[in-house]
C-alpha cells in the first residue's frame, strides 16, 4: 500500500495549457492518480520513471484554485517522486508522503511549498531539495539517507544557516551549492560521508569544513569545489 497527497495550484504552460505534472518512479505494477477535479488516471511502471501530466480548466488559473492530488497504489511500488516547478508549471503548497513507506527518492524543487515532512519516511535514501522552503527540512529521522543535494536555498523567506545531519550516519554524498546563508553543518563522527560538493556561494565556516574534511579523509573521500549551474527533473 502506498499513498502520496499533494495540495497544488496549476499554472499556465505555453505548450500544454493549465497543467500539473510530476515525475513518478514505480518499481513494477501500477498506481492511480486522483487529480482533485473528479478525474482519475491509471499509470503503469515505465523504466526508471515517467512524467505524469494533467490539464485543469482554464479558469483555475484566474481564480488561483487549488486541487488535492492523491497518488495511490495497492502495492509497495511507489519508490520515487520528483517535483520541479520550473519544468512542471505546478505550485505545490503541501505534500504528505507519510502514507508511502516504499518511497526511496524524494525531489522537491519549488518556490511555493509551505509544508512537507521527511521525518515520516526514514527509509528514503536520496533527497534533492531546492528553494526557499529548505529552512523547514528536518533530517532528524533520515537514518537511511545516503545522498543529499541541498542547493539554491535562496534565503529570502527562510535563512538556512544550519543543516543538521547529526543522525544521518549512512550519508555518503552531500551537495550544498548556492546555499547562500549556510555556515554550519552538524554531522556525526560516525558519518559515512565520502564526498562534499560546494561553492563560494555556500559560506561554510572553517570549523564546519575542518570537521567535514576530517570525516571525509577518514572515509577515503574528497571535497569538490563546483561553481556550475545544475538542474534536476
Amino acid at each position: 500500500m502506498g499513498k502520496i497527497t499533494m495540495t497544488v495550484r496549476a499554472d499556465s504552460h505555453p505548450e500544454y495549457g493549465n497543467i500539473a505534472d510530476f515525475r513518478l518512479m514505480l518499481n513494477g505494477g501500477s498506481c492511480t492518480v486522483s487529480w482533485g477535479d473528479g478525474t482519475t488516471t491509471t499509470h503503469h511502471a515505465e523504466g526508471e520513471g515517467q512524467h505524469i501530466r494533467h490539464t485543469y480548466p482554464e479558469e483555475c488559473i484566474e481564480t488561483g484554485k487549488t486541487f488535492v492530488i492523491t497518488i495511490s497504489s495497492d502495492e509497495d511500488n511507489i519508490v520515487g517522486i520528483s517535483i520541479n516547478d520550473e519544468f512542471t508549471y505546478m505550485d505545490v503548497k503541501d505534500i504528505d508522503i507519510s502514507g508511502c513507506q516504499s518511497l526511496r527518492y524524494f525531489a522537491l524543487l519549488s518556490a511555493s511549498t509551505e509544508h512537507f515532512d521527511l521525518r515520516t519516511n526514514p527509509g528514503i535514501t536520496k533527497v534533492t531539495l531546492q528553494g526557499d522552503f529548505c529552512g523547514i527540512a528536518d533530517f532528524s529521522n533520515s537514518t537511511e539517507l545516503k545522498e543529499l543535494s541541498f542547493c539554491h536555498t535562496g534565503g529570502r523567506s527562510e535563512k538556512v544557516k544550519k543543516l543538521n545531519l547529526a543522525r544521518c550516519d549512512k550519508l555518503e554524498y552531500l551537495e550544498c551549492r548556492y546555499a547562500y546563508d549556510l555556515t554550519h553543518i552538524a554531522i556525526s563522527n560516525r558519518s559515512a560521508l565520502k564526498k562534499l560538493v560546494y561553492n563560494d556561494n555556500t559560506p561554510l565556516s572553517e570549523k564546519s569544513l575542518e570537521i567535514i574534511r576530517r570525516i571525509i579523509t577518514g572515509n577515503g573521500g574528497v571535497i569538490e569545489y563546483d561553481d556550475t549551474e545544475k538542474f534536476w527533473n
